[in-house]
């Protein structure tokens, strides 16, 4: 069994050595670009309402997607050429569609359950989840769709 400085020494030396290596900042970026697309995300939702809170939802999420996972290919994770758009897009469309689901069924419980809800109050639900989403969404994107290159891999000139 390979051990991992986890099982090693605790969660605490763990965390200092990924804070070391830059994942402070790192997360920084991330949530940046969450607040940024949660912005696009409610301003979409608030225009598209008219044509029902589900459709809405659906819409708002795939245009905060996209626009997310390319933030984060470009500035969060700094994947430059390595990760291609298309490639990015396609690795991360599970998370986003577990997570379109995780939003789409807290909507329909809140149109059930609190009839006449305002706008604000759907906003309000649906992003408090998207942001619980988000932290998975954080380590699927850091240690599948953006992994650093293989550390066995030959560095080029």
């Amino acid at each position: 069994m390979v051990a991992s400085s986890w099982s090693r020494g605790g969660a605490a030396p763990a965390i200092a050595a990924w804070w070391a290596g830059g994942g402070g900042r790192e997360l920084a970026r991330y949530a940046t670009v969450g607040v940024v697309c949660t912005i696009v995300y409610s301003a979409l939702f608030v225009v598209l309402l008219g044509s029902g809170p589900l459709l809405a939802n659906v819409a708002a999420s795939v245009v905060a997607t996209v626009l997310g996972t390319e933030l984060h290919r470009r500035l969060t994770f700094r994947t430059g050429p390595r990760v291609g758009w298309a490639a990015a897009q396609w690795q991360s469309a599970g998370v986003a569609a577990l997570g379109l689901v995780v939003t789409t069924a807290v909507l329909a419980a809140v149109e059930l359950l609190v009839p006449g809800s305002t706008w604000w109050e759907e906003v309000l639900v649906v992003n408090a989840t998207t942001g619980l989403i988000g932290v998975g969404r954080y380590v699927v994107l850091r240690r599948w769709v953006f992994r650093g290159p293989d550390p066995g891999a030959r560095q080029g000139g």
